[in-house]
């Protein structure tokens, strides 16, 4: 569909596919999910060889709406993973060699998902409205990652152009300095008037790679008109 944009920009093979699914099997059940694709070919994907250039990935999710009954109560639970280097390109300038400049990315963040590429990730989302204006969410959130080192592009680096790759073969995700990060995330938030919130958020953050840090944050705010966005990055 956008084969005339690429050929505006002069790029003759840059594409991404994708493809976004939701189905509501039940009442209150909802199945969701996407896939991605950028570079794929078959024969080494039934080898099994961890190619670098088979590019893709894929999100399956699930929200149960007023569980068992209960109103107001929706559990949600999704899983994310990307294969290394995907959402990457080759196309740089001479003044910035180092960054790709047709990656799938806007003022240098990604546009798919804060990780970029070469992660996996399980989350768990409580949502609960116990009176009429008393909002309650809980976030669990386990994920794993391929960091790299100065001067190193294992994949996770969507910005890094692709003729840094390590490796044409073996790659997998997570490859590169292995991290863990594991996180606990507790919203309450009060509607004093209509669009008027008070707010109190509390956080634990575990990161296990070649040593393990925690992070820990308690925060509150007062909100007129604006929506409580989370970022768990």
């Amino acid at each position: 569909m956008y084969r005339a944009v690429e050929h505006f920009l002069d790029s003759p093979d840059n594409v991404i596919l994708g493809l976004n699914a939701k189905w509501n099997p039940l009442k209150g059940v909802s199945l969701y999910g996407q896939f991605v694709m950028d570079e794929f070919k078959l024969s080494e994907v039934k080898k099994q060889s961890g190619w670098w250039a088979n590019k893709f990935g894929a999100q399956f999710g699930i929200k149960y709406i007023n569980v068992l009954g209960i109103d107001h109560l929706d559990l949600q639970f999704e899983y994310n993973a990307v294969r290394p280097y995907t959402y990457a390109h080759r196309d740089t300038l001479r003044s910035l060699s180092d960054y790709s400049i047709a990656n799938y990315s806007h003022a240098n963040q990604p546009l798919a998902h804060p990780l970029g590429a070469n992660f996996r990730e399980l989350l768990c989302i409580v949502r609960y409205k116990p009176i009429n204006r008393l909002y309650l969410q809980a976030r669990a959130l386990m994920t794993t990652y391929g960091a790299d080192r100065p001067g190193e592009n294992w994949g996770g680096n969507i910005l890094a152009p692709l003729q840094t790759i390590e490796q044409d073969y073996g790659n997998v995700i997570g490859q590169g300095i292995k991290t863990k990060v594991a996180a606990l995330n507790l919203d309450i938030s009060y509607e004093v008037f209509h669009n008027y919130f008070i707010d109190l958020q509390g956080m634990w953050r575990k990161t296990k790679t070649d040593i393990t840090k925690d992070q820990h944050y308690i925060g509150g705010g007062f909100r007129v008109n604006i929506a409580n966005l989370h970022y768990d990055y």
